[in-house]
C-alpha cells in the first residue's frame, strides 16, 4: 500500500469563458455534441490531451485528482467548471467549501494548464469553456490509466455563479447507505448502475485517514471489511495520525484505471464504507460481481454513466427551428411528443430512448415532418404501435428517408411486420427492432439498404426463411436475428458478407447442414452464434477457416462424434460453447493450448470420455496468466483423478462437472474463490473439502452423489451468500452444524440419504432466504429443502413454518417426536 502526505495546492482561479452559443442560448444536453469546436478550434481535442499527458508524466496523482475534481463539479449546479472559481470578497465559493477542501490542487492545475495550452493557440483563445476543458482532460486521465477512452459531448458554458452553500447535500459522503446513494445520483438523472460504475472511479486515486477511521476503530472494527486489510489500514492511519496523510483506495493497482476496484470489494477491501455497501447489499451485488469478471461489460457502462454524468445541467432558451439534436435519454418523461416538435425541420439527432412515453407516441404524427432527421432513437419499454404505420409515415413525407442512417426502436411493444417500404430508406446504416412483437417475415425490401451495418431484429416472433436478399448487404458487420421463428436452412450465400464480424441467429427453427462454402468469405467474423437449432456441420479435416474467432455459440448443433479438426486454427477464442452438439472420444491434445486464452468453455452434455489432462492448468509460457473463469463439462463419461493442476486457473471461479466418473479427492485449491462448484454423480470421495472455507463468496455447491464422508465443518456457517447447498447421497455424519441457520441467502438445502443424526437447528428461521416468497435464485432449481437423513431426533422446531417460499419439506425416516407445530399452518394454499 502506498501513503502519500497530500498537500493541498492553491490554484489560480482559471479564467472562465462565456462561449457564444446561437440565440444567446445556455448549455443544455440536447445542444451538447461532438466535435462542437470543429468550426473554431478543432485541434481542441489533441492539445487538452497533450496537456494532460504532460501533467501525469509529472505526476500520477494528476489521475484521480481530475476524476474527482469532475464528479465534484458536475453534482453541484452541473458540469459548468464553477469548481475551479476562486472565493474573492465576501463570497466563499464552491472550493473552499469542507466538502472540497481535500479536493487535490493536481486536478485544478490540470485545468489551468490545459487552458493555458488551448488559449496559445490562435483561433481557439476564448473560445473554449473550462467545463469543457475539465470534461475532455477526465476522459484523457482515465485513458492514460489505462481505463476506457470515449468520445466526449462538448458545448458546455462557464458557470457565473459559484457559491459554497450550493455544495450543502449535493456530494455523497464516505458514509451513506445503497439507498441513499441511489437516491442521490437519482436526482442528477443517473440510475444505481451508473452510480456503481462512477464509484469505479476510486479505483485510482487516495482518500485521508479520517474518511475511513471509524471503520477501523473503535469497539470492533466494519465487519464487512477484510481483516486482513483493515490490520493494514490500521498501520498506515494510527490514531492521532497527521490529517494530511492518505493512502491509495486501490491497494492493489493503484497506478491503473481498471475492474480491480470490484474486485476488492469482493474481497471486503473497499476503502470507504459506501464502497463496500455496493457489494455488502445484495441489490447491488449482482452487478459488482458482472464487473469482477469482465472489465469489457464495465468499461461500457463506465462510458454511458460518465456521458450521462457530463449532461447535467440545465435545458433552458432552446431554438427549436434551428436546433440539429435533441437528446433527451435516460429521464422521468411522461406523456407524447408536443407539437412543436413537428416544426424542427433542421433536426439531424432525436434521442428520447428510456423514457415513459405514451404507448401511442409514434402514432401521432410529429415525427413526420422532420426531413433532416439521421439518427431516430425511440429504445424505450412503452411504446406501441403498428411497424408498417410508423415505417410509412417516415418515408412518405419528405426526403427523410434519404438521409436517415440509424433507426433505434428496440424494447418496445411495436407489431405487425417489417413492411416492405423499409426498402426506401437506402443510407440506413443501424436498425435495430429487436425486443418488440414483430410477426411476419423478413421483406425482401431489406435487401435495397445497403450501406446498413447492422442489422438486429432479435426477439420477435418473425418467421419464414432468411431471405437471399440478406447476401447483398455487403456492409453488414453485425447480423442478428436470433430468438424469432425463423426456419429453413441457411443460404450458403451468406459466405460473401466479407465484413461481417457478428453473426447471432441463436434459438430460430432453422436446419439442414452448414458447409464449407457458409464460410467462404467471411475473413472478418469474430463471433457467431447458432446455438439452439437444427443445424449439422459437416467440413472436410483439412479445411483451414477463414476466420479467427472469439466467440462461439454452436450449443444443440450436431457436430460429432468427433472434435472438427477447424477449431484447432482458432486461437483467439475467448467464449466458447459446444455443449449437446454429439462429441464423443477423447478431448484431443491440441484442445487445451488453442483454447488457453478462453474465459469461458462449455463442453456438457456431450460423450467426451478419458481422462482430464494433467496438464489441464499448465498454459504455454507466452501468456501472461490463464483467463479462465467458468468450466462446464457435466453429463460426459470423464473419467479419473480432477487434477492437481486445476489449482493453477487461479481466475475459475464457475466449474461444473457433474455426471461424469471422476474419482478420488477434490484438490485443495486454497488460491481460487470458487462462486459455483457442481460436481454431483460422480465418484468422488474425501472429506467435506477444507479449502473450500476461503470461498466466501460460494452461491451454489453441490457433492451429492458420490462418497465423500466426515462430519459436516462447523463454519459451513460462513458461507453468507451459499443459495444451494446439495450434499445428498454421500456417507456424511455426526450432527447438522448449528452455524447452517447463518446461511442468511439459502434456497434450497438436501441433507438426504447420509448418516447425520441429532436434533434438527433450533433456529432454521435464520434462514431469511426462505422467508422471501416467490424468490427464487436460479431459473430451473427447486425451491424445496431436504433433510432426510437416518436419525434425526427429537421435535420440529416451530419456526420452520416461517419459511415462506419452501415449496416441499420431506422430514420422513427419521426418529422426530412432538406434535406438528402450529406455525405450518403458513404453507396453506
Amino acid at each position: 500500500m502506498m501513503v502519500v502526505v497530500m498537500r493541498r495546492r492553491m490554484a489560480a482561479a482559471a479564467m472562465l469563458v462565456l462561449v457564444a452559443m446561437a440565440g444567446g442560448a445556455t448549455v443544455c444536453a440536447a445542444q451538447l455534441r461532438r466535435n462542437y469546436y470543429a468550426g473554431v478550434c478543432p485541434n481542441v481535442e489533441s492539445i487538452v490531451r497533450g496537456a494532460v499527458a504532460r501533467k501525469v508524466q509529472e505526476t500520477f496523482a494528476t489521475v484521480g485528482a481530475t476524476v474527482r475534481l469532475f464528479f465534484h463539479d458536475c453534482f453541484v449546479d452541473g458540469c459548468d467548471a464553477s469548481v475551479v472559481v476562486a472565493s474573492a470578497g465576501n463570497n466563499t465559493a464552491e472550493k473552499d467549501h469542507p466538502n472540497n477542501l481535500s479536493l487535490a490542487g493536481d486536478g485544478f492545475d490540470t485545468v489551468i494548464k490545459a487552458k493555458a495550452a488551448v488559449d496559445a493557440v490562435p483561433g481557439c483563445r476564448d473560445r473554449v469553456s473550462c467545463a469543457d476543458i475539465l470534461a475532455m482532460a477526465t476522459r484523457d486521465a482515465i485513458a492514460l490509466a489505462g481505463g476506457p477512452s470515449y468520445a466526449v459531448e462538448l458545448g458546455r458554458l462557464d458557470g457565473l455563479r459559484s457559491t459554497a452553500s450550493s455544495v450543502n447535500g449535493r456530494l455523497p459522503p464516505p458514509t451513506f447507505n445503497l439507498d441513499q446513494l441511489t437516491a442521490l445520483f437519482a436526482a442528477n438523472g443517473l440510475s444505481q448502475a451508473d452510480m456503481i460504475a462512477l464509484s469505479a472511479g476510486h479505483t485510482v486515486g487516495f482518500a485521508h485517514c479520517n474518511t475511513f477511521a471509524g471503520r477501523i476503530r473503535g469497539s470492533s472494527v466494519d465487519p464487512t471489511m477484510s481483516p486482513r486489510y483493515a490490520a493494514q489500514l490500521q498501520r498506515s492511519c494510527p490514531p492521532n495520525v497527521d490529517p494530511r496523510i492518505a493512502v491509495t483506495m486501490d491497494p492493489v493497482t493503484p497506478r491503473a484505471f481498471d475492474n480491480q476496484y470490484f474486485k476488492n470489494l469482493q474481497n471486503g477491501m473497499g476503502l470507504l464504507g459506501s464502497d463496500q455497501v455496493l457489494y455488502s447489499d445484495p441489490r447491488s451485488r449482482p452487478i459488482v460481481d458482472s464487473w469482477a469478471q469482465s472489465s469489457a461489460a464495465f468499461n461500457q457502462a463506465f462510458v454511458t454513466a460518465m456521458t450521462k454524468l457530463g449532461r447535467v445541467g440545465s435545458l433552458v432558451h432552446l431554438n427549436l427551428t434551428k436546433l440539429e439534436m435533441l437528446d433527451l435519454s435516460y429521464n422521468g418523461l411522461v406523456g407524447k411528443f408536443p407539437q412543436q416538435l413537428g416544426s424542427m425541420t433542421s433536426l439531424q439527432v432525436l434521442d428520447v430512448s428510456y423514457n415513459n412515453l405514451n404507448k401511442d407516441l409514434v402514432m401521432a404524427g410529429e415525427l413526420n415532418n422532420l426531413c433532416s432527421l439521421e439518427i431516430l432513437d425511440l429504445t424505450n419499454k412503452e411504446i406501441t404501435g403498428d411497424m408498417t404505420m410508423l415505417i410509412d409515415g417516415l418515408s412518405s413525407q419528405c426526403a427523410a428517408r434519404k438521409k436517415l442512417l440509424e433507426l433505434h426502436l428496440s424494447y418496445n411493444n411495436f407489431t405487425g411486420a417489417l413492411p416492405n417500404s423499409i426498402r426506401r430508406f437506402t443510407s440506413l446504416r443501424m436498425l435495430d427492432i429487436s425486443s418488440n412483437n414483430l410477426i411476419g417475415s423478413i421483406p425482401p425490401g431489406i435487401g435495397d439498404l445497403t450501406s446498413l451495418v447492422s442489422l438486429d431484429l432479435s426477439y420477435n416472433d418473425i418467421s419464414g426463411h432468411l431471405p437471399t436478399e440478406v447476401m447483398h448487404l455487403l456492409s453488414l458487420a453485425s447480423l442478428d436475428l436470433s430468438s424469432n421463428r425463423l426456419s429453413g436452412s441457411i443460404p450458403a450465400e451468406i459466405g460473401v458478407l466479407t465484413n461481417l464480424t457478428s453473426l447471432v441467429l441463436r434459438n430460430n427453427t432453422f436446419s439442414g447442414v452448414i458447409r464449407e462454402e457458409h464460410f467462404a468469405g467471411l475473413i472478418s467474423l469474430k463471433s457467431i452464434d447458432l446455438s439452439s437449432n437444427y443445424l449439422k456441420f459437416s467440413m472436410d479435416s483439412d479445411w483451414l477457416p477463414p476466420f479467427r474467432l472469439e466467440s462461439a455459440w454452436l450449443a444443440s448443433c450436431q457436430i460429432g462424434p468427433l472434435f472438427p479438426s477447424w477449431l484447432q486454427w482458432q486461437h483467439k477464442i475467448i467464449e466458447f460453447d459446444i455443449s449437446s452438439t454429439g462429441l464423443m472420444g477423447k478431448i484431443p491434445d491440441w484442445f487445451w493450448s488453442t483454447f488457453s486464452q478462453a474465459t469461458y468453455l462449455d463442453m456438457s452434455q456431450n460423450q467426451i470420455s478419458g481422462s482430464l489432462p494433467a496438464h489441464l492448468g499448465t498454459l504455454p509460457p507466452h501468456l501472461e496468466a490463464p483467463e479462465l473463469q467458468t468450466l462446464l463439462m457435466y453429463s460426459n463419461r470423464i473419467g479419473g483423478n480432477i487434477p492437481q493442476s486445476i489449482c493453477e486457473l487461479q481466475l475459475l471461479g464457475d466449474i461444473n462437472l457433474s455426471g461424469n466418473l471422476l474419482v478420488g479427492e477434490i484438490p485443495q485449491c486454497s488460491e481460487i474463490s470458487y462462486n459455483f462448484l457442481l460436481l454431483s454423480n460422480n465418484t468422488l470421495s474425501g472429506k467435506f473439502p477444507a479449502f473450500l472455507q476461503n470461498c466466501t463468496g460460494l452461491q451454489f455447491l453441490d457433492l451429492a452423489w458420490n462418497k465423500f464422508f466426515g462430519s459436516l465443518p462447523a463454519w459451513i456457517g460462513d458461507f453468507r451468500d451459499l443459495q444451494i447447498l446439495r450434499l445428498s447421497h454421500n456417507t456424511f455424519s455426526g450432527s447438522i452444524p448449528a452455524g447452517i441457520t447463518n446461511l442468511l441467502s439459502l434456497q434450497y438445502l438436501d441433507l438426504s440419504d447420509n448418516n447425520i443424526s441429532g436434533a434438527i437447528p433450533w433456529h432454521l428461521s435464520n434462514l431469511t432466504g426462505m422467508t422471501m416468497k416467490g424468490f427464487q435464485p436460479f431459473s430451473g432449481a427447486s425451491m424445496s429443502s431436504g433433510l432426510v437423513t437416518v436419525e434425526l431426533s427429537g421435535e420440529i422446531p416451530n419456526k420452520i413454518g416461517t419459511l415462506q417460499s419452501l415449496e416441499s419439506l420431506d422430514l420422513s425416516k427419521n426418529k422426530l417426536s412432538g406434535g406438528i407445530p402450529s406455525a405450518y399452518q403458513v404453507w396453506h394454499s
